[in-house]
């Protein structure tokens, strides 16, 4: 860090800048910025405010709809009940704005879907999201498949947000990786492919247990809040279990999220809730069981048992065991 006339400015990597500015707390007569590597090119130092936390990780589904619909797809888009298609621009930029005032910034935010690419708009909410979170590593989060023939003047849009691909393996998309790096490097965005997806994970118990603290110390995906329509979720499976109670008329419960527009509502709040276990933590297991990949799964062919971690001794005991 530096001192220049009461100012500190961190130049650190991205995930270490919430304990940086946290410490900041209860400063007097300090302002604090922050210069963060590994989140693309950021010019200029960006203003943050001690007196607010710092969001580590959020998701947001701009479409929800897909043009691969994966069985066992974490969000259940493959399910599709009824509902918009994408997140309405507006409700979007007031919940951006919303967050802004409960957090001075966020480490990272992904931008997915259901298929990023499906949404029209796309380069409008990557351009939203960094005009609000300047500090943030802004990815969308695709399957690649529509890149051949996508948009130039979007992928010009989404290069000058400094916005960069993170793009899944699925097979599909490792046939045509060649071209999909051709294009990307041609318009000059930065981009990351995941490890080959030839496994999803099953996470959902087929019946709630009386303790949740185990499965929330395992869990992968704790940090992995998701925002949509005034919402700030726990983890995807918990955010969108309501498409498969909708698909098979279970009753998981819906209602594990934090409601934005709490009068009082403040970040350090939100912080504290999601430090513990919640609701839904009763309703996933200690341990994911893998699912065999497959694309283009349509509602009729979605079963429980693509979601649904069954109650036999390998999947409850020897499974958490090994993934602590």
């Amino acid at each position: 860090n530096a001192f220049a006339g009461g100012k500190i400015v961190f130049m650190l990597d991205n995930g270490k800048l919430k304990a940086a500015v946290g410490a900041c707390r209860g400063l007097q007569n300090t302002e604090v910025y922050v210069l963060p590597s590994g989140a693309g090119d950021i010019a200029a130092p960006v203003p943050a405010d001690q007196t607010k936390p710092r969001l580590r990780y959020i998701e947001t589904e701009i479409s929800r709809v897909c043009n691969l619909n994966c069985r066992g797809c974490c969000d259940f888009i493959n399910l599709k009940v009824p509902e918009e298609t994408y997140y309405d621009f507006d409700r979007y930029c007031a919940d951006l704005t919303r967050l802004k005032e409960l957090y001075w910034g966020v480490e990272q935010i992904r931008l997915l879907g259901g298929e990023p690419l499906l949404n029209p708009r796309v380069a409008e909410y990557a351009e939203k999201a960094r005009e609000t979170f300047p500090d943030c590593d802004l990815r969308i989060v695709t399957n690649g498949l529509l890149l051949p023939g996508f948009s130039k003047e979007k992928l010009r849009r989404i290069r000058e947000a400094n916005c960069s691909f993170d793009v899944s393996s699925y097979p599909p998309t490792l046939k045509i990786k060649k071209e999909i790096v051709a294009i990307l490097s041609e318009a000059g965005l930065r981009y990351n492919f995941s490890v080959p997806m030839v496994f999803f994970f099953r996470n959902v118990l087929e019946k709630p247990v009386h303790d949740p603290a185990p499965a929330f110390r395992n869990c992968i995906f704790s940090h992995c809040h998701n925002l949509s329509n005034g919402k700030l979720g726990p983890c995807t499976f918990a955010f969108y279990i309501y498409r498969f109670n909708r698909h098979f008329g279970t009753d998981y419960p819906e209602d594990d999220f934090i409601d934005l527009y709490e009068p009082t509502l403040t970040g350090w709040q939100i912080e504290e809730r999601y430090s513990r276990p919640h609701p839904f933590c009763a309703c996933c297991g200690s341990g994911m069981t893998p699912l065999l990949w497959k694309g283009h799964c349509a509602p009729a062919e979605a079963r429980p048992e693509d979601w649904l971690i069954k109650d036999t001794f390998l999947n409850t005991k020897v499974a958490p065991a090994l993934q602590t």
